[in-house]
C-alpha cells in the first residue's frame, strides 16, 4: 500500500470510528440512533431522541489536525440537524477518550470559514480564538434533549 492510500484509510478509520463513538454516546444517553452507510457529507446519523424528537447528525472526526472539512456546501439551513465534531488525541489507545463539540447547524454556520481556494468549507479549531470560539460547545450532550 502507497503512502496516499495509507493516508487515506487513516482517514476513513478515523470518521468510522467518530461515527460509531458518537453511536455509542446516544445509546448510553437513551436516544435511538441510526448509523447511514451512504457516504453523505450532510447527515451521517438520523436521531429519535429519548423525547421523541427527530434529529439529523453530521459528524467529523480527526487526528490532531486544526480542521473539520465540510465540503463543498454546508447544505440548506437545517433547525433539527445538530453537528459532532471530534479530535482524536491518541485514537490507538482505548484509553483515550476523543474531545467532543456538540453544535447546531446554525452555530457552525457562523463559524465555519473557507478555504483550499475558497471552493470548501471548515471548521477550524486551531489557533486561540478558533480553541475559545468552539470550547462552549465542549461536550454539549444536552442539545439531544
Amino acid at each position: 500500500m502507497n503512502m496516499a492510500q495509507n493516508a487515506t484509510r487513516k482517514g476513513e478509520a478515523t470518521q468510522m470510528a467518530g461515527e460509531f463513538f458518537v453511536m455509542e454516546c446516544l445509546y448510553r444517553l437513551g436516544h435511538l440512533p441510526a448509523l447511514l452507510l451512504s457516504n453523505s457529507r450532510t447527515v451521517d446519523i438520523l436521531v429519535l431522541t429519548k423525547s421523541g424528537h427527530k434529529l439529523s447528525v453530521s459528524v467529523k472526526a480527526c487526528r490532531n489536525d486544526h480542521k473539520w472539512p465540510l465540503g463543498k456546501s454546508l447544505g440548506e439551513p437545517d433547525a433539527s440537524r445538530l453537528h459532532v465534531f471530534l479530535i482524536f488525541r491518541r485514537i490507538d489507545d482505548l484509553k483515550s477518550r476523543p474531545e467532543v463539540f456538540v453544535m447546531q447547524d446554525s452555530d457552525l454556520r457562523e463559524r465555519c470559514d473557507c478555504w483550499q481556494d475558497d471552493t470548501d468549507f471548515a471548521l477550524w479549531h486551531s489557533g486561540k480564538n478558533k480553541v475559545e470560539d468552539i470550547e462552549a460547545f465542549r461536550d454539549r450532550w444536552d442539545l439531544f434533549d
